[in-house]
């Protein structure tokens, strides 16, 4: 008996095996085919660039600046525009990277440090090969691995991120923007704002936000958020009514294809997002630009002992540019009530690429098609579309946070969290849910989102997570929207 049961646990532990091998073998088939498939697609190209252009650069890490807007950045200065440099962490939490250049397994809070302060040379090389001088390459020193952590829980300097890599809550950097800058998301925002009206730029480039690095996520958003209030100010000025923001695009999956140089070919978009709320172009680069980006590439020595083939990967005949259309939450004309909203009038306020991670391909429905909200006089409503029937073993969560001045929002965002079997798992008050075949719905008080004040709304931020047994299976960037 017991040799029998024996065989039987092997035989299903194999067939388990067998099956989940199959199916990630299968889907990584798919995806390179999807993405070299993609290959063919042609994309417009984007505006030129003038002595008129300012040309501002967020980036999340060291690196990030050159791999996606090198062509961009030597193009604005050949045509004798401006280009300044932002830096929004010093990559100082690369684990891997810090116990490789030290020779330790355990690094101390000083060797990150110390790793962070490499990174900013390296940055500061890399740019002048492509011709932008030390003096417009600013460091904001916040924390890497942190910031999207900043973005969930840290709002207020009252209660500032502790890093888990150096140990601090503040910005322990000498060269940095803003020294002593308390890791929060007020002094996030503070800085970029002061930065974009300091330089007054025409086109601001930063990643996507629905880039897989949570680090990069945030960065957008907080950057979508400053621009935003900047426009909504009193009196905004008149560079902001017209800035250009546009994002490139590092960290989606195992994308570019394929990895190593390939200078010849074309910077092309995942193929799960080359079609949804991303408006793609493409920025042709000269031989010699392309030379420069490999140059300047090569100046981040702690990476390229590391990934060299991803960091090349970027070196292409093309750079890739994106635009999403700003957003606003409809308002519903009458008193709704969660099982009268009309969804198929709402536009959404986000299109997530769909079976884009092994997980989400295995499991439809944990994988996000959309996210929609919209709000009556009294309350505010969400939906989340799944590419399957949603089920009662996942958490479907709604992260919200509302923005009722230009740097008012509760320290924590609020999580509208939809549970086993359609109940609600953290009971926030008031909250109503709803499931359907295809989405989960969830409707709170407008005055829940926010109990602390009553300021009016200026703007919310949402995004979304399906998740299985405390696995992330889908995770959507945030997107920023007008109240």
């Amino acid at each position: 008996m017991v040799r029998r049961a024996i065989r039987a646990l092997i035989l299903g532990l194999t067939v388990v095996l067998v099956y989940f091998g199959g199916q990630g073998a299968a889907f990584v088939y798919r995806h390179h085919l999807a993405n070299e498939v993609g290959d063919a697609w042609h994309f417009a190209p984007v505006a030129g660039f003038s002595r008129r252009t300012r040309f501002l650069v967020i980036a999340p890490h060291p690196d990030d600046e050159a791999l996606g807007a090198s062509g961009a950045i030597q193009q604005t200065l050949e045509a004798g525009g401006a280009v300044c440099v932002v830096v929004v962490t010093n990559g100082d939490g690369f684990a891997t990277a810090v116990k490789r250049q030290f020779r330790t397994m355990t690094p101390t809070p000083a060797n990150y440090v110390a790793f962070g302060e490499m990174r900013q040379q390296e940055t500061l090389r890399a740019m002048r090969v492509l011709g932008v001088p030390s003096a417009n390459v600013d460091f904001l020193g916040y924390p890497d691995g942190g910031v999207n952590h900043i973005w969930m829980n840290h709002w207020s300097p009252l209660d500032p991120y502790l890093s888990r890599d150096t140990r601090s809550r503040r910005s322990p950097y000498t060269l940095a923007y803003r020294q002593g800058a308390p890791y929060c998301g007020a002094a996030i925002l503070a800085d970029l704002r002061q930065i974009m009206v300091q330089f007054q730029p025409t086109v601001i480039a930063v990643c996507h936000p629905d880039e897989d690095h949570p680090d990069h996520r945030a960065v957008a958003a907080f950057t979508d958020l400053a621009l935003q209030t900047v426009r909504d100010g009193p009196s905004p000025p008149a560079w902001s009514r017209s800035a250009l923001l546009i994002h490139y695009l590092i960290h989606r999956g195992d994308w570019p294809l394929p990895q190593g140089l390939d200078a010849r070919d074309p910077l092309l978009p995942p193929a799960e997002m080359a079609a949804l709320d991303t408006q793609w172009r493409e920025l042709p680069v000269t031989t010699g630009q392309e030379e420069n980006k490999e140059q300047a590439i090569r100046m981040y020595a702690t990476q390229m002992a590391i990934m060299q083939p991803f960091l090349q990967s970027f070196v292409r005949a093309t750079e890739l540019y994106g635009t999403i259309q700003e957003g606003s939450v409809p308002i519903l004309a009458n008193q709704a009530g969660l099982q009268h909203v009309q969804w198929s009038a709402v536009v959404p306020a986000l299109l997530d690429p769909v079976r884009d991670n092994m997980l989400a391909d295995l499991q439809g429905s944990g994988d996000i098609r959309a996210l929609y909200v919209c709000h009556d006089s009294r309350r505010v409503y969400f939906r989340m579309e799944l590419r399957q029937r949603p089920t009662q073993a996942f958490r479907y969560s709604f992260t919200v946070r509302p923005f009722r001045e230009v740097d008012l929002s509760p320290d924590a965002a609020l999580e509208v969290d939809v549970g086993a079997g359609g109940k609600n798992v953290a009971d926030p008050p008031g909250l109503t849910t709803k499931w359907t075949s295809d989405s989960v719905q969830a409707s709170v008080p407008i005055a829940d989102l926010d109990p602390s004040t009553d300021h009016p709304l200026q703007f919310i931020s949402i995004s979304g997570t399906a998740s299985l047994a405390g696995v992330t299976v889908d995770v959507t960037g945030a997107r920023i929207l007008a109240w």
